[in-house]
């Protein structure tokens, strides 16, 4: 029995002890479990984190996604709008193509209308020789038989003449000739007139006087066209003149005038200083008939007094004057050759003589600067010193080249090497033919234009040092070349767009080009004036007087002289009144004022001459130049010219008035009131 229970004890110890490991299995087994739970568990959180965090980057993505949505939405509204703007660009670019091309095929008709005015007007002068020859030829036949019946009446009674009677009578009855002008037609009016009743009275009057009645010759009063200061561009149809006996002085046609065109003309007409009257020929009668009646004008034909200098060092200007500069006052060989040793544009002034009543002429420079010579180095440090002194930002040179060939050059060559000159400088190409009659027309070319085919890259090479040059006027910051005649060039757009691309590749940078308004061109009036930067006035070029009466004109010499106080009142209006941009392109139009611009010194026919300047006149045209400037936010003025000794615009001081031209000028460049000062 108890080993029963002893067994059944051990059985129950190994139960409990297999229950026990069981136990203990199981609790491991648990905890394993546990483990792996409290694993899973940890992983379930990471995912479910995971899966936040993935929501969360959703959710941006999808909100960067629709913000981009709009972005892109924005920018293609922008795009819609950008090519809606671009359409109508290029509509208005095609408005404009159209317009410019309404403008040139009305430029064309209006030239080939001038060209049939012409050819008419050549025929009327044909016509109008002949006459002369038929009236000539009827007064010298007319003479000789009244010279018969005196001689037949010396010698018989009156009873004995009364057959010669019938024999006037047939050249009293003769239709006389006399030719009419007005505007741009000639006509013939012929006046017939009967036998008289009393021939033998109209005998006496031809035999008193030998010689038969010169039919008179009417002329109407002068157009604009024929009075403008310069003609325009596009010639206007000019008034047929009063016939009048052919000299070797009678020019066949009025030219325009070219400023920068260095060469001379014969010298004028004789006539002794202080005298009234008019030039006379050697043997013929004067050469200008109507020169007198400059006594019937209401303003004196040059009124200034003499200045000292007066320094204006220290005052700063609100814009910035540049004077153009001719640099014809040294020898070159070209010149030399052609119109003889020593040659430069003193020559002409030298020789000028006054052609009416109180002409100004001839005009000497002062002592102060003398008959100087731009080949010398010191003359231009003193032009810089007195043009600093008396605010003038810079000099803008004539620049003379062709294809190449440079004429002129020392001055600029000169500033280049010498860069203690205190003076800034920028550069006008002077496109013109170079020619003996100044107006760069296809007569007597002594050195032309050609307009080679690398010549826009040849032509910057040639002014690359001195657009380098830290003195070289800049607007924008970008160096400023002007072209002198626009209409000169061949394919502008072009030449101007070459320019640029050569000044790029040399590492010049932007360039600005300008043109001049010469020969009243303005930028709208050119097919490739879209190509410009600027444009600057070029007075007195497209500067016409309203009322042609309100000159005098003479016509057998083409002359013209022109009240000065028009001038300033019609470019003075015209700042007040007109935009200072130009219409069509909008590019910057800066305001040039000028002197009493007169041209005789190198012209003896076809000259021009702006009587009556003033002071007080001067003094308002600066001024308001000066403001218009300020009221558009413009830099430059322009005044033409610092030296123009042989058109007698200048502000160098001469010897009569000293500086009163350049001391006026710099008051109205600061804003000082107008002072008369002795």
């Amino acid at each position: 029995m108890d080993e029963q229970e002893n067994d059944t004890e051990a059985v129950q110890r190994q139960r409990i002890a297999r229950l026990e490991a069981e136990l203990q299995q199981a609790e491991l087994e648990s905890s394993r479990k546990s483990a792996v739970i409290g694993s899973r568990n940890m992983r379930i959180d990471e995912l479910m984190q995971m899966r936040r965090d993935k929501q969360a980057t959703i959710d941006g993505l999808r909100e960067a996604r629709r913000a981009q949505k709009g972005r892109i939405d924005e920018l293609m509204q922008m795009r819609r709008d950008k090519q809606a703007t671009i359409d109508g660009l290029r509509e208005a670019r095609r408005a404009q193509k159209r317009r410019i091309d309404e403008l040139m095929q009305m430029r064309r008709e209006k030239q080939a209308i001038i060209t049939e005015l012409r050819e008419a007007r050549r025929a009327q002068k044909e016509r109008i020789a002949m006459l002369e020859v038929e009236l000539a030829a009827a007064r010298a036949e007319l003479a000789e038989k009244g010279a018969a019946i005196v001689a037949m009446r010396d010698s018989v009674s009156w009873r004995a003449t009364k057959p010669l009677r019938a024999i006037t009578r047939p050249f009293k009855s003769r239709p006389q000739a006399t030719v009419e002008t007005s505007g741009d037609t000639c006509m013939e009016s012929h006046a017939s007139s009967g036998l008289t009743q009393e021939p033998e009275r109209e005998s006496d009057a031809v035999l008193q006087s030998g010689q038969a009645t010169r039919p008179a010759v009417a002329s109407q009063p002068e157009t604009q066209a024929d009075s403008a200061v310069v003609l325009s561009p596009v010639p206007q149809p000019e008034v047929a003149p009063a016939p009048v006996p052919k000299t070797d002085s009678t020019p066949e046609e009025p030219e325009p005038e070219a400023a920068p065109e260095p060469t001379p003309e014969p010298e004028p007409a004789p006539k002794s200083e202080g005298s009234s009257a008019p030039a006379r020929d050697k043997n013929g009668p004067p050469l200008y008939p109507g020169l007198e009646a400059i006594q019937g004008l209401d303003f004196e034909p040059y009124a200034s007094a003499y200045q000292e200098d007066v320094d204006f060092s220290g005052k700063e200007p609100p814009v910035k004057a540049l004077a153009f500069y001719l640099p014809q006052f040294h020898a070159i060989p070209e010149n030399d050759a052609w119109w003889g040793e020593g040659f430069t544009e003193w020559t002409n002034t030298r020789k000028a003589k006054p052609l009416y009543p109180g002409h100004y002429e001839p005009k000497e420079p002062h002592d102060d600067i003398g008959y100087y010579d731009l080949s010398d180095v010191e003359t231009i440090k003193r032009q810089a010193a007195l043009a600093r002194r008396h605010g003038i930002h810079g000099f803008c040179l004539y620049y003379y080249w062709f294809s190449g060939k440079k004429l002129l050059e020392k001055p600029l060559e000169l500033i280049l090497a010498h860069p203690e000159i205190d003076i800034n400088f920028c550069l006008c190409w002077a496109n013109e033919n170079w020619t003996r009659r100044w107006d760069g027309q296809e007569n007597d070319i002594l050195i032309a234009q050609e307009y080679d085919q690398d010549d826009p890259e040849r032509f910057i090479d040639s002014i690359q040092d001195a657009l380098r040059d830290p003195r070289y006027i800049r607007s924008e910051g970008r160096p400023v070349i002007l072209i002198y005649n626009p209409l000169r060039a061949k394919d502008l757009g072009t030449l101007v767009k070459r320019w640029r691309t050569r000044a790029h590749d040399l590492g010049i940078g932007a360039i600005q080009v300008w043109m001049c308004q010469s020969f009243g061109m303005p930028a709208d009036s050119l097919e490739d004036g879209l190509y410009f930067d600027g444009e600057v006035g070029f007075p007195p070029h497209s500067t016409h007087p309203p009322d042609g009466s309100t000159g005098i004109t003479i016509e057998n010499a083409r002359c013209n002289i022109i009240p000065y106080e028009e001038i300033v009142r019609i470019k003075t209006q015209d700042m007040q009144e007109k935009a200072s941009r130009s219409p069509l392109f909008g590019i910057p139009q800066y305001r040039t004022v000028t002197m009493a611009w007169d041209n005789t010194p190198r012209k003896k026919t076809a000259w021009r001459s702006l009587c009556g300047f003033s002071l007080p006149l001067f003094h308002r045209w600066v001024g308001e130049a000066v403001e218009n400037a300020k009221r558009n936010n413009q830099d430059f003025i322009f005044v033409n010219a610092w030296n123009e000794w042989g058109e007698g615009v200048y502000l160098e001081p001469d010897k009569r008035y000293g500086y009163a031209t350049i001391n006026t000028f710099s008051r109205a460049l600061f804003g000082e009131g107008f002072e008369d000062k002795e």
